[in-house]
Parts: structure tokens; sequence; C-alpha cells
């Protein structure tokens, strides 16, 4: 009874109906009347404490002083999620044991989620490798220009669809998360999906102030940073449930955090704990027996997705409990005065490290998936430009090789005619007006190595086809061929001996 006291008490501070909580009572399994008893001894506590219709100033007065003062942090979800019948512990959050099994509740309320999630990715891979194929069909096409201006664009645009695939999958692991904190308003994906889109600017910010906080933290000494990251943890919890923004956030993360610093801890670690055990149980089986080690990676997914429902209800248990300090209007102006101090000397010290880094930046090792996509635009590039040079020296080979063949076809018709007027072959190969002019045609037309040999009866002259070591070859007894070989020495096209 004391419990169930103490639980309507606090969820009457938050401004709870009476037939709202009867309803949640009575499906907890109490009868009516041991509802209307502990709901009358409630009131009279929570008048005592100054709250109530009847006090001058009421708990709602008192704490109103901005918009970001307590909001309704109740329990969401179903009755093993409500305060209502939970055990209480010394720091009025609860226990370890419940913590798993309210989150497996949550977890099986959920998991219609995981539909719009995977949808979401499908959407994304596929996006992926449409644009992949479309930049390599680019790449790859004569539109495409090989200079430092193409390559820096292609650079600009990989990184703006690398940083657009970062944002996409951030939004959509943030609806996920965001439908198991408010699923008592419909599990629906994609309306949380675009809540993350229009919101966008305050989840990157409120990310990047709790970084460069703990970041400043942890480089000194560490232990503030350890602090600075508990203490803020619930930030972004906030913004999900609430859309409380910016530094409101993280002030009322502290509120929910401060005097339950340790059991918070206890309970996060117990989860981290449990999971890198499971990680390490897997890792060696993938190792000893990988079948049963890739089963094991399966199973770990849906025991991580748990864990995350689990540090769900943590959350929902620490928003329920009664606040243990409120910080005034005029606190909290002050601790935003510090945290732009803090974020500002964080941007200060964070825009000198990069520049200074740029100049002795490594690409290859600091970001190499950019340096693999340079390297693959100027390999597309080198092979179209191979391709290109190859065919261009096929059709130059071609044309040299008819040239050459066309200037030696011209030769026994005037060696004949040199033997009509001489009436031998003998020196018709330096005969300036026939066969040596054409002989030397076929070697300014790409020919490497050309001869002519001549004696009373016969004559055989041959010229190389450009650099290809085959040689076409004429001679007196009407023979015209290739050879993949000089005849040099040879008295005819055909003779497998040579003279003696």
């Amino acid at each position: 009874m004391e419990e169930l006291i103490d639980a309507l008490e606090n969820r009457l501070e938050h401004g709870e109906s009476k037939e709202s909580l009867r309803a949640e009572v009575l499906a907890a399994g109490h009868s009516n009347e041991v509802f209307e008893e502990a709901f009358l001894e409630a009131t009279q506590r929570y008048q005592m404490s100054g709250g109530g219709e009847d006090s001058e100033v009421s708990f709602a007065d008192t704490v109103v002083e901005e918009v970001t003062t307590i909001p309704h942090t109740r329990a969401k979800g179903d009755l093993y999620t409500l305060t209502i019948g939970r055990p209480h512990h010394a720091s009025g959050l609860i226990g370890y044991i419940e913590m798993l099994k309210t989150g497996w509740h949550i977890g099986i309320e959920c998991i219609p989620l995981l539909k719009g999630l995977l949808g979401a990715l499908i959407i994304l891979f596929g996006s992926l490798a449409f644009v992949v194929l479309l930049i390599g069909a680019y790449v790859s096409s004569d539109l495409f220009v090989d200079n430092n201006v193409a390559l820096v664009t292609l650079v600009v645009l990989f990184t703006c669809g690398y940083i657009g695939v970062i944002l996409y999958a951030g939004i959509a692991g943030f609806a996920f998360f965001r439908g198991m904190l408010l699923r008592e308003n419909g599990i629906d994906f994609w309306q949380h999906f675009w809540w993350g889109w229009r919101h966008m600017i305050p989840i990157f910010l409120l990310s990047f102030y709790i970084q460069i906080i703990t970041q400043a933290g942890f480089v000194l000494f560490v232990i503030p940073g350890f602090v600075a990251m508990v203490y803020l943890g619930y930030a972004q919890y906030v913004l999900a449930a609430h859309t409380t923004r910016g530094f409101d956030a993280m002030i009322r993360s502290f509120e929910l955090v401060y005097g339950r610093f340790w059991a918070i801890v206890g309970r996060k670690l117990f989860l981290i704990v449990a999971i890198f055990t499971l990680v390490l149980i897997d890792a060696t089986l993938l190792t000893v027996f990988p079948l049963l080690g890739i089963i094991g990676a399966i199973l770990l997914l849906v025991v991580l997705y748990f864990m995350l429902s689990s540090s769900v209800a943590l959350f929902e248990s620490v928003a329920a409990a009664k606040p243990i300090h409120i910080f005034s209007t005029h606190d909290k102006l002050k601790i935003k005065k510090w945290l732009w101090v803090v974020v500002g000397v964080g941007i200060l010290f964070g825009t000198i490290s990069f520049l200074s880094m740029i100049s002795t930046i490594d690409v290859g090792k600091e970001y190499p998936e950019v340096e693999k996509f340079v390297h693959l635009v100027r390999d597309a590039q080198e092979n179209k430009n191979n391709q290109i040079e190859t065919t261009d020296t096929e059709d130059t080979n071609a044309a040299q090789i008819t040239l050459i063949t066309t200037y030696i076809d011209q030769i026994p018709d005037t060696a004949n005619v040199y033997k009509d007027n001489n009436g031998s072959f003998a020196g018709v190969c330096s005969d300036e007006a026939g066969v040596n002019t054409f002989l030397r045609y076929a070697y300014d037309s790409g020919s490497n190595d050309i001869f002519c040999h001549d004696s009373h009866g016969w004559y055989i002259a041959e010229a190389e086809l450009g650099d290809s070591g085959s040689y076409y070859c004429v001679d007196s007894a009407g023979n015209s061929l290739i050879q993949q070989h000089s005849r040099n020495g040879y008295e005819t096209c055909l003779d497998d001996l040579k003279e003696e």
C-alpha cells in the first residue's frame, strides 16, 4: 500500500488526473477500494507538501519559471512500465532485473518500429548503389574530362554524399530511438523519421555541444569527461521525448542525474558489461566454431535491441522519479553562460588543431575512403584513355600496313619494266626511278626494316610492316605474301635454304 501511495503522489505532482490514475491502478490488478484509499492518502500528502488546488502556490507554479521546467516525465507504455508496482531502491530508480524485464516488454511492443528502420536502410543502400553506378557510368563516358576541376568536383560530390549518408543513417537511428520513447503516441517509424529531418539542426547541435564538452573534460585528466558524459547522457533523450533543445536539454539531463549519479552509472555499466561479455563469447565462437559464431552474431543483434530498450526503461525510471534538485532560472542562465564558454573554447582549440592538421594531413591514412575514390576515378579514366590509345594505335597500324603493302605491290611491275629495258634484273634494287623509290616510300610510311637483293635472273624485296616483326615480301617468281620472319639472304619469298 505504501508503495502505491508514493507512486500516486509522484504522479499527482506531474498533473495526472484521478480517473487516468484509477484506470492504470485497476489495470495493474488493484481493487477500486484500494485505489480510493491510496488516492485519498496521496492527495493529503501532496497538499501538505505544498501541492494541490487548495494551496496558495501549487507545485506547477513553483517550477514554471520557464518552458523547460519539469515536463511530464512519467513512465510511458503499458502496465509493465508504470512507476506503480515497481520495487523501490535507495536511489528511487528501477532495479537491475526489473530494468531488463521492462526492457523486454518495451522491445516486444516496439517491434513494428524495426520494419520502418529496415525500410529506411533498404532505401539508403539502394540509393547508394544507384549513385555509385551513375558516377561509374559518368567517369567511364566521353563526357568526363580528366582534369583537376573535374576531379575536385567529384571529390566534393563524394564528400557531400558521404555526409548525407551519415545524416540519413543518424536520423533513421534517432527516429527509431524516439519511437521507443514515445510509443504511447503510436508506433509509426516514418512519423518520427520526418520529425528527425525537421529537427536535424537541433539534433546535430546538441550532439556537437555534448561532444565538445565531454572531449574537453577528457583532456582535463579524463575524470571530468567521464562525469560530463554521465550527467549529459540523457540530453538526447530529453530532446527526443520532449523537444527540449540545446543547453536546456543538457541542464534537464543534469537535473535528472543529480543525486543518482552512481546508481545510473551502475545500471549502465551492467548493460555495457553484459553486451561486452556476449560479444567476447561470440568472437570466441567465430574463431572455434564459425557456424555457431554466425548464429551467435545474429542472436547478438537481438540482444543489443533489447539492451537498447532496457536503457529506455532506465531513462523512464529516472524521468519518473521525484527530482532531487531543480535549477532556478537565474542558475540556468549562469550555467548556459559557462557552457557557452566551454563550447567556444573547445571550438577555438578544435579549429587550431584542424588547421595544423591540414598542413600535415595524409589523405591515405586519415581519409582512406576519399583516397580510394580518387584512385578509382583515375583508374577508370586511365583505362578509358588506354582503350582510346589502343584503338588509335590499331587504326594507325592498319593505315601504315595498307601504305606499306601498296608501295611494295608496285615493285613487280617496275622490276619487269626494268628487265625489259636492261635485259636482266641486275641493278634493279638501286633503280632510283623504280624499286628503290618504292622501298623508300615504304620506309617513310613506318616500315622499320627494308631490303632488296637482285641478280641477273632474279630479285627479292621486302619491308617490315611497321614494327610488328612481320614482313611483306615480293620476288621475281611472282610471289607476294606476308612472312613472320625476314627473307634477307634468300632468292625468293618461298626459299627454305639460303643461297650458297
